[in-house]
């Protein structure tokens, strides 16, 4: 793409999705730059909005350009410009709170980049059993984001009736602009075989002086 052109008629370029108005790819392959601009409700824009802008000599209405990917839409389950419609309107993880788990994949300061963008704020530490009752006394929706791995560290929430959910939540849910509290949740039977499989930690036995020889 021609960079000169964008400029000529008044744009600039950005490496930031956060400071564009327009982020301008060739697909919709799931990167966290398409994730990032989505949740903000920026315009996903094929390069012919760039040309025919330059031919007019000032910016088109982006909506007729967006990107079409036949195949990424019809695999993750969305519409791009619906998403982004939708994005607009409303952050998707407006007022909610997570918390990450250890191990997450992506890596925490990913999701917590897409959470922020979606609008949601996500939890330095494990939240407390009294931290969870006031989330629900307060009515502030509470997601814990983990994986199998951590689950054996998720049981106290899940006792507390905080769902704990994969990634795809997050993945999935920024793309089609939903919150689905069904799908993507890790099972509360493998949260707790997991608890119930970590191996007692034996106390330090203790050695009275006599009895070293």
């Amino acid at each position: 793409m021609n960079f000169l052109k964008l400029r000529y008629i008044g744009g600039s370029v950005t490496g930031k999705v956060s400071e564009a108005s327009h982020v301008i790819g060739l697909d919709l392959s799931r990167t966290v730059k398409l994730l990032e601009a989505i949740a903000l409700g920026k315009f996903v824009v094929s390069p012919a909005w760039v040309l025919h802008s330059y031919k007019q000599g000032h910016f088109l209405d982006a909506i007729d350009y967006f990107i079409k990917d036949h195949d990424n839409e019809q695999f993750f389950g969305y519409n791009v410009k619906l998403s982004v419609v939708k994005a607009r309107q409303k952050r998707l993880f407006e007022n909610m709170l997570f918390y990450l788990t250890p191990s997450v994949q992506p890596s925490k300061a990913v999701l917590h980049r897409l959470i922020n963008a979606a609008g949601g704020k996500v939890l330095a530490e494990k939240p407390l059993c009294s931290k969870v009752a006031d989330c629900i006394e307060r009515d502030i929706p509470l997601a814990v984001i983990g994986c199998e791995n951590d689950a054996h560290l998720c049981q106290s929430l899940v006792e507390c009736g905080i769902p704990i959910f994969l990634v795809e939540f997050i993945m999935t849910g920024i793309l089609r602009q939903e919150i689905d509290n069904l799908a993507y949740r890790l099972d509360a039977h493998k949260v707790n075989n997991a608890a119930n499989s970590m191996p007692m930690v034996q106390p330090h036995a203790m050695i009275h002086p006599n009895m070293i020889r």
